[in-house]
């Protein structure tokens, strides 16, 4: 019966179309939606080692979940001289745009595991800017 069930289950996992929850969020200040999709846990951790800093971390969080336009686009590479996307995004929104954005991208990941731990690094990241 153990191995019935658990063929069941390795075949819903292996013929689903897995697909990640996705919310849309309006940056009321530039007047555009940004639509987020939710990152896997690998997908974080591979942002976590590859970030210098807490606002890297933020930033990279933010161009990797946002699904509706590109970040890296050749026009707004030249229009704020970012040589990439992160650099876009870190001069476009501001400190406290970025901070709920990444919080947004942490919930609807439902990485709960670490999302203390991840919520205290982005609350800290951008406390240094105010100061």
């Amino acid at each position: 019966m153990f191995n019935k069930m658990l063929k069941k289950i390795i075949k819903r996992i292996i013929s689903s179309n897995i697909k990640y929850p996705t919310d849309t969020v309006i940056i009321y200040r530039l007047n555009i939606p940004i639509k987020l999709r939710a990152l896997n846990a690998q997908e974080i951790r591979e942002i976590g080692e590859k970030s210098i800093d807490d606002s890297e971390f933020v930033a990279k969080l933010i161009v990797t979940s946002t699904t509706n336009f590109n970040w890296g686009s050749q026009i707004l590479l030249n229009a704020f001289k970012s040589s990439d996307s992160k650099e876009v995004v870190m001069n476009i929104l501001l400190a406290g745009e970025m901070k709920f954005l990444g919080e947004k991208v942490i919930k609807i990941s439902k990485y709960y595991i670490l999302v203390d731990k991840i919520l205290e690094t982005i609350k800290k990241a951008f406390l240094k800017s105010y100061k």
